[in-house]
């Protein structure tokens, strides 16, 4: 992938999603147990509207020293990311001022060369 700064993402394997599913009540008679379910799915449902709940492990993200536009697949525009592993003695930072599209880009800035995985929400 060609970045802006003329550096080079190398990989960046399957993307893994992070995501509450909506929950579906079993029709029932018994009017405790349709409470209770009540309540369960207000909670469940509720947690899904978090935005690091649905989010996105990027595994194995190859950044070179500088500016790395990481296509993100989120499907909509980035709040937050965090490193979760690395590999090699760097730094990384996101560079929000020089992301151009939010929806589809995180500008991942590395002190050097290195592998991380990405939590992205």
């Amino acid at each position: 992938m060609a970045l802006t700064d003329g550096a080079t993402a190398a990989s960046c394997s399957k993307a893994m999603p992070i995501q509450f599913q909506k929950t579906r009540k079993v029709q029932t008679d018994n009017q405790t147990l349709s409470l209770i379910q009540d309540n369960f799915s207000k909670t469940i449902d509720d947690l899904g509207n978090v935005p690091v709940v649905n989010s996105l492990i990027l595994p194995n993200v190859s950044l070179s020293a500088g500016l790395n536009m990481v296509p993100h697949k989120l499907g909509r525009p980035w709040i937050g990311a965090l490193v979760v592993a690395q590999t090699g003695p760097a730094s990384i930072g996101f560079d929000q001022a020089q992301n151009q599209n939010k929806a589809l880009t995180l500008p991942a800035v590395a002190s050097g060369d290195c592998t991380v995985t990405l939590l992205v929400f």
